[in-house]
């Protein structure tokens, strides 16, 4: 990208954030607002009241440099912060995608994604994504999965959760034992959500969802 573009960039950016702050009426920390590529008026944001502690996200409709409107959500995370978001286009889908991964103050957190249809976001996927607080001596190592979509073949579309496992004492204490995870979701057109594949899952217990086990 050429210097005039990422400045055009970084100008549309702040607009949008400016536009954000006016549109939800309360003061607000920290803003970072991202469009969503190829969804052109479409973007998304963290809004904190007080920065990686308390906060939510948003999706927004914006014209002419302003918020039009915020889609409704279904199921907003459970966590007091967020810790990222970030929207995607998808032919498979036929909608856009919104991923977010919320934090709590202990240090755990899921990923949520929603399909954005008629200004209202719906949960296609929640999974375990985020554990920095050593619970029962695990966590995931860098506190966060990976979280990449791909589309195998034509038709198809899959998001894939990876990183390591790692044994410790205490929090910020040395890791010890560490192991690769891994857990892949593919997305089911007749319910419309995202399914996992266990056959699959590399690092986890029988249930994803419960604390990993080797």
């Amino acid at each position: 990208m050429g210097v005039r573009l990422i400045l055009l960039a970084l100008a549309l950016r702040g607009d949008a954030e400016q536009a954000i702050r006016a549109w939800t009426k309360e003061p607000l920390a920290y803003v970072d607002a991202k469009d969503v590529r190829d969804v052109p008026g479409l973007a998304v944001a963290r809004c904190d009241y007080q920065e990686g502690w308390w906060g939510f996200f948003g999706c927004y409709g914006m014209k002419d440099g302003a918020v039009a409107w915020q889609a409704a959500v279904d199921e907003e995370p459970t966590e007091q912060s967020i810790f990222s978001v970030r929207g995607r286009k998808s032919a498979v889908v036929g909608a856009p995608l919104i991923e977010v991964i919320g934090r709590t103050h202990m240090g755990n957190g899921s990923l949520y994604v929603y399909e954005l249809r008629d200004r209202a976001l719906r949960t296609v996927l929640r999974t375990r994504a985020y554990d920095g607080n050593c619970h029962e001596g695990l966590e995931f190592k860098g506190r966060c999965l990976d979280v990449q979509a791909r589309e195998p073949r034509p038709g198809a579309l899959e998001i894939e959760l990876s990183g390591a496992i790692q044994r410790v004492e205490d929090v910020g204490a040395p890791a010890g034992e560490t192991w690769p995870c891994r857990k892949i979701f593919s997305w089911d057109a007749k319910r419309r959500i995202f399914v996992e594949d266990v056959g699959r899952r590399l690092g986890f217990g029988p249930d994803e969802e419960t604390w990993p086990r080797k």
